[in-house]
């Protein structure tokens, strides 16, 4: 997701969590998957793909504070309450854990390596430093965050990958293999901390707008990998299937992983209705698709496009019906 300024970049790792309580009327949230937090040095209990998404597909949404309140608001428009919540954290800024703990769902941690206030060249963050560990400890300390919060946590390393707009992405000296490189390097700093409640999704760009270098050369390996991620926008096309096909085809060669559409949305265009009214049937028909978080932001909260699912009575009408369509798990 490319956003317009820094201040928007932080924003979900700020303090947006509020203590609210949940709303009276409309559908309950959906816990975060049982599981007692790690004491001491103890190993938190090993996530599970399988576990967290017993129920498939599941809706997940990335807003601009998530607090039990904005969810609540989430699942009494929709009439889905989401399972997941999206948020970003920077290397250099940390994981505030009291903002880990108040997500009230399965909480999905975006880290991004880099420092948020100084754009796209930055020598600090290209791929060879994370590997040479200048990052490390700064790793290790997200890992002790992750591993003392004990629940199941899906982190969702240097995304989009295959794009052009981030430091760690296709620029200046980097390259598949040293990205691989790096997310290996990061895994394992996680795996050494005893971080087992950890998911690793792995999250290219769609095709369209990227290097077009084939998917495959940035694969870390199953090893490496519990799912595969995507982001993708409906940008002038009237169907999911036109955002996805290409990229999903390349996805099925490379693993039987299942996939996770990590930013899922649809600008305002004369398209985007059909788009979204498209969305859940092209979701049924694509069983390995275990779950899609919507990014219901606009451009006023410092994303590059009005991705919401509600901008419009049409639209959100589309929206209800494509969970229906696509069997979603509300």
């Amino acid at each position: 997701m490319r956003r317009r300024s820094a201040v928007c970049l932080m924003m979900a790792a700020s303090v947006l969590v509020f203590a609210c309580s949940s709303p009276g009327d409309g559908p309950s949230l959906k816990p975060a998957s049982p599981s007692g937090a790690a004491r001491g040095g103890s190993a938190p209990p090993r996530a599970a793909v399988e576990t967290v998404f017993r129920t498939r597909p599941q809706f997940g949404v990335t807003v601009p504070g998530i607090s039990q309140a904005s969810l609540g608001e989430v699942a009494r428009t929709t009439a889905c309450p989401p399972a997941m919540a999206q948020f970003f954290v920077s290397v250099t800024h940390g994981l505030d854990p009291t903002v880990l703990g108040a997500v009230p769902v399965t909480p999905i941690v975006t880290v991004e390596p880099w420092n948020p206030d100084k754009g796209v060249n930055q020598s600090d963050f290209t791929l060879d430093k994370t590997i040479e560990g200048r990052w490390d400890d700064h790793y290790r300390a997200i890992a002790m965050v992750v591993k003392k919060y004990g629940r199941p946590v899906l982190i969702r390393f240097a995304h989009e990958m295959n794009g052009y707009w981030y430091p760690w992405a296709s620029v200046g000296s980097n390259t598949p293999a040293l990205f691989v490189a790096a997310w290996q390097h990061v895994v394992g700093i996680f795996r050494d901390a005893g971080v087992t409640n950890a998911l690793w999704v792995w999250s290219p760009n769609v095709l369209r707008g990227t290097s077009g270098t084939p998917l495959a050369e940035y694969y870390p390996g199953d090893k490496w990998v519990d799912l595969m991620g995507l982001t993708g926008y409906g940008v002038q096309e009237s169907s999911a299937a036109q955002t996805y096909g290409p990229s999903m085809a390349q996805l099925a060669a490379l693993s039987t992983k299942p996939v996770l559409l990590t930013e899922v949305g649809a600008q305002r265009d004369q398209y985007k209705t059909s788009w979204i009214a498209s969305f859940g049937s092209w979701l049924q028909s694509h069983p390995q698709v275990v779950g899609f978080v919507w990014t219901a932001m606009n451009i006023k909260d410092g994303v590059k496009g009005d991705w919401r699912y509600d901008d419009s009575e049409a639209d959100l009408a589309a929206f209800r019906a494509s969970l229906l369509a696509g069997r979603v798990a509300c």
